[in-house]
Protein backbone atom coordinates (compact mmCIF):
# COMPACT_ATOMS: atom_id res chain seq x y z
CA UNK A 1 0.00 0.00 0.00
CA UNK A 2 1.47 3.36 -0.86
CA UNK A 3 0.76 6.52 1.59
CA UNK A 4 0.67 9.75 0.54
CA UNK A 5 0.44 11.73 -2.87
CA UNK A 6 2.97 11.61 -5.47
CA UNK A 7 2.02 13.02 -9.00
CA UNK A 8 0.56 11.09 -11.48
CA UNK A 9 3.33 9.68 -14.54
CA UNK A 10 2.11 7.09 -17.00
CA UNK A 11 5.37 5.20 -15.94
CA UNK A 12 3.38 5.47 -12.00
CA UNK A 13 0.44 3.85 -13.66
CA UNK A 14 1.66 1.16 -15.86
CA UNK A 15 3.71 -0.46 -12.72
CA UNK A 16 0.04 -0.15 -10.56
CA UNK A 17 -2.01 -3.16 -10.37
CA UNK A 18 -4.43 -2.26 -7.85
CA UNK A 19 -2.98 -0.49 -6.19
CA UNK A 20 -4.21 2.38 -3.47
CA UNK A 21 -3.24 5.67 -2.68
CA UNK A 22 -4.41 7.08 0.39
CA UNK A 23 -5.78 10.64 0.56
CA UNK A 24 -7.21 11.64 4.09
CA UNK A 25 -8.50 14.79 5.56
CA UNK A 26 -11.18 13.47 7.86
CA UNK A 27 -11.04 9.88 7.77
CA UNK A 28 -14.17 9.41 6.13
CA UNK A 29 -13.05 8.16 2.51
CA UNK A 30 -14.17 6.22 -0.17
CA UNK A 31 -12.86 4.23 -2.99
CA UNK A 32 -12.46 4.93 -6.76
CA UNK A 33 -11.15 3.49 -9.38
CA UNK A 34 -8.74 5.98 -11.73
CA UNK A 35 -8.43 4.58 -15.25
CA UNK A 36 -6.52 6.64 -18.42
CA UNK A 37 -7.53 5.64 -21.93
CA UNK A 38 -5.39 7.50 -24.23
CA UNK A 39 -7.03 7.26 -27.94
CA UNK A 40 -8.99 4.41 -26.97
CA UNK A 41 -5.94 2.59 -25.54
CA UNK A 42 -5.81 1.93 -22.10
CA UNK A 43 -2.76 3.45 -20.16
CA UNK A 44 -3.48 2.03 -16.54
CA UNK A 45 -5.34 2.25 -13.61
CA UNK A 46 -4.75 3.06 -9.75
CA UNK A 47 -6.98 2.95 -6.80
CA UNK A 48 -7.54 6.22 -4.80
CA UNK A 49 -9.23 6.49 -1.71
CA UNK A 50 -10.25 10.19 -1.10
CA UNK A 51 -12.59 12.03 1.32
CA UNK A 52 -14.77 14.64 -1.34
CA UNK A 53 -16.41 14.92 -4.51
CA UNK A 54 -13.95 18.11 -5.02
CA UNK A 55 -10.89 16.00 -4.19
CA UNK A 56 -12.25 13.16 -6.77
CA UNK A 57 -12.70 16.22 -9.49
CA UNK A 58 -9.05 17.47 -8.73
CA UNK A 59 -7.09 14.40 -8.66
CA UNK A 60 -8.72 13.13 -12.20
CA UNK A 61 -7.82 17.07 -13.37
CA UNK A 62 -4.75 16.59 -12.17
CA UNK A 63 -4.06 12.86 -13.38
CA UNK A 64 -5.03 14.01 -16.81
CA UNK A 65 -2.65 17.07 -16.77
CA UNK A 66 0.25 15.34 -15.66
CA UNK A 67 -0.10 12.12 -17.96
CA UNK A 68 -1.01 13.96 -20.83
CA UNK A 69 2.44 16.43 -20.81
CA UNK A 70 4.59 13.48 -21.34
CA UNK A 71 1.98 11.05 -22.82
CA UNK A 72 0.92 13.65 -25.90
CA UNK A 73 4.46 15.68 -26.44
CA UNK A 74 6.49 11.93 -26.82
CA UNK A 75 4.09 10.17 -29.30
CA UNK A 76 4.06 11.18 -33.06
CA UNK A 77 0.65 11.54 -33.43
CA UNK A 78 -0.75 14.66 -34.00
CA UNK A 79 -4.42 14.33 -33.54
CA UNK A 80 -4.44 12.88 -29.35
CA UNK A 81 -8.09 12.45 -26.96
CA UNK A 82 -7.00 11.46 -23.08
CA UNK A 83 -9.73 10.00 -20.51
CA UNK A 84 -9.91 9.64 -17.34
CA UNK A 85 -12.51 7.83 -15.80
CA UNK A 86 -13.71 7.89 -12.53
CA UNK A 87 -15.55 4.94 -11.03
CA UNK A 88 -17.15 3.62 -6.89
CA UNK A 89 -16.23 0.80 -5.57
CA UNK A 90 -19.60 -0.92 -7.13
CA UNK A 91 -17.69 0.13 -10.84
CA UNK A 92 -20.22 2.82 -11.55
CA UNK A 93 -18.67 5.98 -13.24
CA UNK A 94 -18.91 8.42 -11.09
CA UNK A 95 -16.65 11.20 -13.14
CA UNK A 96 -15.13 11.43 -16.58
CA UNK A 97 -12.77 13.97 -17.79
CA UNK A 98 -10.81 14.49 -21.41
CA UNK A 99 -8.83 16.32 -23.08
CA UNK A 100 -8.10 16.36 -27.01
CA UNK A 101 -5.12 18.26 -28.59
CA UNK A 102 -5.00 18.89 -32.10
CA UNK A 103 -1.34 19.92 -33.52
CA UNK A 104 -0.34 21.09 -36.75
CA UNK A 105 2.96 22.15 -38.66
CA UNK A 106 1.96 24.53 -41.26
CA UNK A 107 5.45 24.02 -43.45
CA UNK A 108 7.47 21.45 -41.81
CA UNK A 109 8.06 20.16 -38.32
CA UNK A 110 11.54 21.28 -38.21
CA UNK A 111 11.24 24.99 -37.36
CA UNK A 112 14.35 26.12 -38.74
Amino acid sequence: MRKGWTPWSISQLSNLNAATVTVSQNGCMSKYLFEVVRNGQALGDAWVDLDSWSEVRREALKALHDIAIDEMAASSDLDKAMTVSVHNEAGKLVYSATISVSQSFPVSKNPH
